[in-house]
Formats: C-alpha cells, structure tokens, sequence
C-alpha cells in the first residue's frame, strides 16, 4: 500500500477516534481507533499528503543534521562498539567524501553504516575491523548512488 493510500485510509479513524471493520460474511463492526500513531520519513511531507491531511497532524518535527562534533561523537561511538579506533586523519577523510564528493549532509544514521560496511568488509577479507581508507571510500560509495549519465540499453 503506498504511504498517500495509508494516510487516506487513516484520516476519518485518526480524526473520530473509532472505525469500522467488515467481516467476511459482509457485516462491519465499530472498533476503537486510539492509537498514536508517529510517521517517520526523509519525504517532502506535502509529497505524501495535501493541505488537509497535513491539518489533521498537529505535531511535526524535523530531525536535521547533526554538527560536525555530535557527527564525530556518534561515530566515536559506533567505532567503540566493534573496538575500532577512529584517527582524526581517517574522520577528516569521511568527512570530506561525505560533504565534498558525495554533497551530502551529514545524518546520524551514517556512522553506523559506515562502520557496519567496514566490518563487513574487513570480515570478508578475513580481517580484524579497522578504518582503511579503501574500506572508507567503499562504504561512502555505498551511501549513496548517483548516475552521472544515463545508462544505455
């Protein structure tokens, strides 16, 4: 089901509170709707939903960017959970393909994948975890893919 069909099936129940449910014997039964319900996405909200939707969310808040500091403490941390240590050189290096190459903002969901592609790397070649600048420019690759030019057929 796709996220606009969700929001218009739930904008009567969300709004009233209750909801009707049909049996397959063709009867339909009132329930209880009280649920809270918390939408989560990196979508453009007026994508997913008009004017009138938008209304009946009271609440919306936007999780931005961290800075550059919370950035390295995530990845600090990330790094401590799989006994790597993060040299400054290598975060500069991360840093810089994220920002410089990839035109990305940071987001505090990357450390993890990054370090989660680096210990899979290193596991693969039979190796103990570490940051390596190959392994580095591999996982940042994976971040994101972007053609430059279409590709043929």
């Amino acid at each position: 089901m796709s996220p606009t069909n969700l929001l218009n099936r739930w904008m009567v129940p969300l709004e009233s509170r209750s909801d009707y449910l049909k049996l397959h014997t063709g009867k339909s039964f009132r329930i209880p709707f009280e649920a809270m319900v918390i939408f989560s996405t990196n979508l453009e909200p007026e994508d997913l939903m008009d004017p009138a939707f938008l209304r009946r969310l009271p609440y919306k808040i936007e999780v931005g960017a961290p800075s550059l500091e919370r950035f390295r403490r995530i990845f600090e941390e990330e790094c401590r959970r799989h006994g790597i240590t993060l040299p400054d050189d290598i975060f500069a290096k991360i840093v810089d393909k994220i920002t410089r190459e990839k035109g990305v903002e940071f987001a505090a969901y990357q450390p993890r994948f990054i370090v989660d592609q680096v210990v899979a790397t290193c596991r693969f070649m039979g190796q103990a975890p570490h940051l390596e600048a190959r392994f580095i420019d591999y996982a940042v690759d994976n971040l994101r893919v972007r053609r430059s030019v279409p590709r043929s057929r």
